[in-house]
């Protein structure tokens, strides 16, 4: 059995990202719930990501279920977008995300 138990303090924020390459081609990126043991493929891309698919990751979890993500590259020397988006809803491939605004 790959998960922690629920009550392991590891539980309160569960989540493993791994990243991986086919070569040039496309960046992979997958979700480990050690809570669960549930491996999940990420299917959401970066919009308009400049050497081929690259897959969203996140930056951050929130204290209240969300992950701050990437969603668009706009060009060399200029900040990303991003989102943020509940996690379940991120593991089943939304990319409906609430946009961020950074600040500079």
């Amino acid at each position: 059995d790959a998960a922690c138990p629920a009550s392991s303090a590891a539980c309160t924020a569960p989540y493993l990202w791994f990243t991986g390459s086919s070569g040039w081609i496309e960046d992979r990126t997958w979700v480990l719930d050690i809570c669960t043991g549930t491996l999940t493929a990420v299917q959401q891309k970066l919009a308009d990501a400049p050497y081929g698919p690259q897959a969203v990751y996140p930056l951050a979890q929130t204290d209240d279920g969300r992950f701050l993500v990437r969603t668009a590259y706009r060009g060399e020397g200029e900040p990303y977008d991003y989102g943020l988006i509940a996690i379940d809803a991120f593991l089943q491939g939304s990319t409906d995300y609430t946009p961020v605004q950074m600040l500079a």
